[in-house]
């Protein structure tokens, strides 16, 4: 597959750091050639912590396995005994997205349709490239970069055989805990993702439902947020319409 981008270094010594990016176990950065004229710009991503060499190894294989399908992914330049360098994807998170619109009161939901057909366009690739389903496991909207008009998924360590209503929860639960938390709003939000997910793949709502509230569980415990469990069943019980 030809480059999309006009990487000429050959390691990572001549390139200088520009920015970090947010990360709770790893050191990624925004990198600049300094050898080359016009600068271009790289993601470093240099693996810290427990199992480091095992999640550098899964991020690697799935971005070289998903370059070669129609899912959108940085390209990977180069690899090294500890890092991955790879093309900078600029654009807007789904936070960003998601801040942006509340905090405006307005609404365009493509970017969040995009991030549910990425879930379940990555669940049957996988299967017919590893012949398993694979889910992604994080779903932080930092993950998913807006570009254009265009959604591009980074950070593929966590991914790991399972179920596709555990991604798909997990993204409604994280829509709906972030600051502030729990608004009529975010719940709105949700509602009419739960009604795209049953119209276009007959999803198996209840299940999505269960995988929410067992995320809510965990993000009570690893935040000590107080999650109103009474609202969540009440907004989220029966058929949704």
């Amino acid at each position: 597959m030809e480059s999309k981008t006009n990487i000429k270094v050959k390691d990572i010594s001549g390139l200088l750091k520009i920015q970090k990016f947010y990360s709770k176990r790893n050191e990624v950065y925004l990198v600049e050639d300094s050898s080359d004229s016009i600068g271009e710009n790289y993601v470093l991503k240099a693996f810290k912590g427990r199992q480091k060499e095992k999640r550098k190894r899964t991020e690697e294989n799935f971005l070289k396995d998903l370059s070669k399908s129609f899912l959108n992914v940085p390209e990977l330049l180069l690899t090294g005994e500890d890092y991955l360098l790879m093309e900078y994807i600029k654009g807007a998170t789904l936070l960003d997205i998601l801040i942006q619109y509340e905090e405006s009161g307005s609404w365009d939901d493509r970017p969040f349709l995009m991030a549910i057909d990425f879930i379940y366009d990555y669940w049957r690739h996988t299967l017919k490239s590893m012949r398993q389903n694979y889910i992604l496991k994080d779903i932080n909207l930092r993950n998913f970069i807006y570009k254009g008009d265009q959604l591009y998924r980074i950070d593929f360590e966590d991914c790991a055989p399972g179920y596709i209503e555990e991604d798909i929860g997990k993204l409604f639960a994280f829509i709906l805990t972030y600051d502030p938390v729990f608004t009529d709003w975010k719940i709105s939000r949700v509602k009419d993702l739960f009604k795209y997910l049953s119209d276009k793949y007959s999803a198996d709502i209840d299940s999505i439902r269960s995988e929410m509230k067992k995320e809510l569980i965990a993000i009570e415990d690893r935040r000590g947020l107080e999650i109103p469990f009474g609202k969540v069943d009440k907004c989220f019980s029966g058929k949704l319409k």
